[in-house]
């Protein structure tokens, strides 16, 4: 389970990189990886651990790619004050570390919210971060205990870029500091920044700012952005873009090919998004900023935003038609995407949509960063973390990744339960237009319904690196080629797995486990349920029934599938190599003719261990699984059809679905292997899950006028 994902795409567009915060106390950091456009995600890193190396993290996270190389940035926090820094130059397999690359002169300091920018233009990577101390020493310029507070300041270093691909390593880890202090140590920029947001390189190269990097922030008298380069602390400028406007966590700036700058936030005072624009290029002139949320949306948290041609931004944000305070506030909370092709002008139009069929969380939303954890009741509930982002892959189309909290692991009670945790989604615009004039229209997206269906290919890691070219054809018995979801004629539950070679043997030959699991999951009512397969020495048992939670005491950690309840199934190996499983309605939760079951995701996991009936506890799990393969996901309808053929050449229909939605879903479970079923799948990791709805935008545009 995890929360506010990060997102960066390689040259190939065809490579996503997702990385999600899961906590201080695990020591554990992740970073998810798809090769097929975000239809599936695999955990990268030690197989069934899910560390990257040796350092310490599991805190705030930010991932970048280097579009020339394709090299991959990430960093992390460990708590004060190791704050980890990696690049891999092979896409995740391995990755040169630094596993203190803040600097640490003598005193304790406290690292928050550090962003990356590639900056094309001077060959560097931004490492930009901001610092305080936590004990009784003081700096000059530094103090106070709150991460809230003015004393802390903004650090901004940067370290070269590989000259060429497959060469990254230490050398990228090597920092420069903008500005020092008379020993010649680092020393912050900027001391009187309430919050700063996203940092961002402008690489077009016949923009009037080609090689500037932006940093979003919020001043005493308003949000604004601070501009520099490598020429030190002399290229520093700083910009008011709003005065006496004051944003909710983090504002975000955006630059797009014609040199225009974008700052949006949410406002204090209303709760709603804004969105100003330099006028021209030149960043001492901004509009007057206007309302970018309509109708039905009336309370907003946590905007982000992307440029691509003049005048096209795509901004995501939470949002409810609930018109009460976010603290106050239990929704439903949807994420939703606002695009305008014409954000240029003084009072642009917007196409708004909502891009999932559930809400992502129905409970207040904290705005307090780490004071949240000393709030016990509804208002400390930070499920949602601090933000989410939207990126566009060379198409213009946009890749969005949030906190999905609907799945009732926890419930949210004052001084009750633990409050639901989120999965990492993962979602796709599935049609529109583009970010980018010379595309226009985005090629649709076709829709998996009941069905889905891939070719053969090669399992992720830790069965088969499909880089490496030394794995052979990966594990055919671990491989699945379709899965179907459809409902018998007494209401149970019929799923069907199609695996490339049913060999149970081969199946738990090393380097898998010794149990094998077969499972398909799916969301319905805000509940996580499943329908299992197992195989352990060629004994299969079959079980089913709703996601658990795993906790540390201080929050729910993990989604664990139990071998608590009932099911029937076979085995057909040989010319149909077919699992067939029948899950009792009652155990998931008895849904009718018609219902629609989402984002449904067949996975294959071996573990060390049959799965138990009961959740393990967090602080002893001594059965990792590794997730072995994952279909895309799909949505399923329940129809009046009692029996469906399966057969192994089953491609998915493309399916036009009635209701407006411009989105692709897809729930990245599986955080990391994790503990049980191979069946504990952590949220926003590892086997993911692509979208099970890709549905095309038909929302009429919002006129919004200034505010």
């Amino acid at each position: 389970l995890g929360t506010e994902p990060t997102l960066a795409v390689a040259p190939d567009a065809k490579t996503v990189y997702e990385s999600p915060i899961f906590g201080f106390s695990t020591t554990q950091s992740f970073l998810m990886r798809s090769t097929n456009e975000g239809q599936t995600f695999n955990v990268l890193g030690v197989p069934g651990v899910g560390k990257l190396d040796q350092c310490t993290g599991g805190g705030d996270s930010d991932v970048a790619t280097d579009q020339f190389t394709g090299d991959l940035y990430n960093i992390d926090l460990g708590g004060a004050p190791e704050v980890p820094a990696r690049v891999s130059h092979d896409k995740g397999l391995s990755f040169a570390s630094s596993c203190e690359a803040n600097f640490h002169d003598g005193a304790n300091y406290f690292t928050d919210r550090q962003w990356l920018a590639t900056d094309l233009k001077h060959h560097v990577e931004w490492y930009i971060y901001r610092d305080g101390v936590l004990s009784t020493n003081t700096l000059p310029g530094i103090g106070g205990t709150e991460v809230g507070k003015q004393g802390y300041g903004e650090f901004l270093k940067y370290a070269p870029l590989a000259k060429k691909p497959g060469t990254a390593g230490a050398a990228q880890l090597a920092f420069n500091n903008i500005c020092k202090n008379a020993a010649g140590k680092a020393a912050p920029c900027i001391l009187d920044v309430q919050i700063a947001g996203n940092a961002l390189t402008d690489n077009t190269k016949t923009s009037p700012h080609y090689g500037t990097t932006f940093l979003a922030m919020e001043r005493p008298l308003g949000v604004g952005v601070a501009t520099f380069t490598t020429k030190g602390k002399s290229s520093l400028h700083e910009y008011y873009a709003a005065k006496n406007h004051h944003q909710v966590l983090f504002p975000t700036v955006a630059v797009d090919r014609a040199g225009i700058t974008y700052l949006t936030w949410t406002d204090q005072t209303n709760y709603r998004v804004y969105l100003t624009h330099t006028v021209g290029t030149s960043l001492k002139h901004w509009t007057k900023p206007v309302v970018v949320n309509g109708a039905p949306v009336q309370a907003t948290v946590m905007p982000w935003i992307v440029a691509g041609s003049k005048g096209r931004v795509d901004i995501v944000f939470y949002g409810t038609a609930n018109p009460r305070q976010p603290t106050t506030n239990y929704g439903p909370w949807y994420p939703y995407l606002a695009q305008s092709i014409n954000a240029n002008r003084a009072k642009p139009t917007f196409h708004q949509a909502r891009m999932t069929d559930h809400p992502n969380h129905i409970d207040p939303v904290c705005l307090s960063g780490l004071g949240c954890t000393t709030n016990n009741g509804p208002a400390g509930d930070r499920e949602l973390g601090d933000f989410f982002r939207v990126v566009v892959d060379k198409f213009g189309r946009a890749l969005v990744s949030f906190a999905d909290g609907d799945n009732q692991l926890g419930q949210e009670v004052a001084n009750g339960p633990l409050a639901a945790p989120s999965f990492a989604d993962f979602v796709r615009q599935s049609g529109g237009p583009s970010l980018f004039k010379n595309v226009k229209h985005l090629k649709r997206l076709k829709t998996p319904k009941n069905c889905v269906a891939t070719k053969r290919h090669r399992n992720p890691v830790p069965f088969d690196i499909p880089e490496s070219g030394t794995q052979g054809k990966g594990v055919p018995a671990l491989e699945l080629r379709s899965a179907c979801l459809s409902r018998l004629k007494n209401g149970d539950l019929n799923i069907t797995i199609h695996v490339q070679k049913l060999d149970a043997a081969a199946a738990i030959a090393p380097p898998a486990l010794p149990n094998a699991t077969f499972m398909l999951r799916w969301i319905y009512k805000h509940r996580v349920y499943f329908g299992a397969a197992e195989d352990n020495a060629q004994q299969w048992r079959f079980f089913s029934g709703q996601a658990a939670p795993v906790t540390d005491g201080l929050a729910i950690k993990y989604a664990f599938y139990p071998a608590s309840g009932s099911a029937a199934g076979k085995v057909q190996a040989g010319q149909r190599n077919l699992i067939t499983i029948r899950v009792p309605r009652a155990l998931v939760g008895k849904p009718p003719v018609g219902a629609r079951l989402s984002t449904v995701t067949a996975y294959a996991i071996t573990h060390s261990s049959r799965t138990p009936s009961t959740s393990p506890k967090a602080s002893n799990f001594t059965d990792i699984p590794q997730v072995a393969d994952v279909l895309p996901p799909f949505q399923a309808k329940l129809t009046r059809v009692h029996h469906r053929r399966h057969h192994r050449s089953v491609v998915a229909p493309v399916v036009r679905i009635p209701a407006p939605s411009l989105w692709s879903r897809i729930d990245a479970p599986a955080s990391m292997a994790l503990p049980g079923l191979a069946a504990v799948l952590a949220l926003a990791a590892a086997g993911c899950a692509v979208m099970a709805r890709r549905r095309r935008l038909q929302v009429p545009n919002l006129r919004l006028r200034s505010a």
